[in-house]
């Protein structure tokens, strides 16, 4: 009998020096998978607000001073700021919208940040006429941070990969001075001889082929 309860002793020891390293890896990894399931539904309730086409929803997932500009390098500082920005839109040319995401990508830059992606695509938009828009997809930047156990939006930029498209790819680069300069083809009449700076060369190849109206529409997402 005392020879029984000795080697239950024994094994219940070697049990726990065995898993005493084991709930820290557990919290681990549960850790990780948690922020990463938030950081999904975060992404959830940004798509969902917009289409409910709900500016106090959509700017909710937004930080207080979080920062936002749209494909156009437009934007505003601040929760409050974002939901004004949107609301407008959301009335006129992306009232029927609707966006969907096909791919999230999560870096962990520490614990508490991390830097996300997310491809998106949109049907349903219209220009400032009302006449349906071609349907889109881009990519969406996100800096989120994790402040007092919930993540955040403190940073987002928005990209359209619909803008460029490859009847486009006649812009070249090219060297003038010391700076880079873009060159749209010389096919194009409304550039032709033109040589755009960087920031404004995503702009030109954007609106040329554009119907002249296009240059009222109201500033996009």
């Amino acid at each position: 009998m005392r020879n029984a309860v000795f080697t239950w002793k024994l094994l219940l020891t070697g049990l726990t020096i065995a898993f005493a390293g084991l709930p820290l890896t557990v919290r681990g990894q549960t850790k990780g998978e948690t922020d990463q399931q938030a950081i999904v539904a975060v992404v959830d309730r940004f798509v969902d607000g917009w289409n409910r086409h709900d500016a106090k929803a959509f700017a909710a997932v937004f930080g207080e001073d979080a920062d936002f500009s749209n494909i156009r390098g437009e934007g505003a500082s601040g929760r409050s700021k974002i939901e004004e920005f949107h609301a407008p839109m959301f009335a006129t040319i992306f009232k029927n919208s609707h966006q969907s995401y096909t791919a999230i990508t999560t870096r962990f830059i520490r614990p508490d940040v991390a830097a996300v992606d997310v491809r998106w695509e949109m049907t349903g938009a219209t220009d400032a006429q009302g006449n349906p828009r071609p349907d889109r997809q881009g990519l969406l930047n996100f800096v989120m941070a994790k402040n007092t156990g919930e993540w955040q939006i403190v940073v987002m930029h928005n990209l359209d990969l619909t803008a460029l498209s490859p009847s486009n790819s006649g812009i070249r680069q090219r060297r003038t001075h010391d700076r880079n300069h873009y060159c749209p083809s010389p096919s194009k009449p409304s550039t032709a001889g033109i040589c755009l700076p960087p920031h404004r060369a995503a702009q030109a190849s954007f609106t040329e082929g554009l119907p002249p109206e296009a240059g009222s529409l109201p500033i996009e997402v």
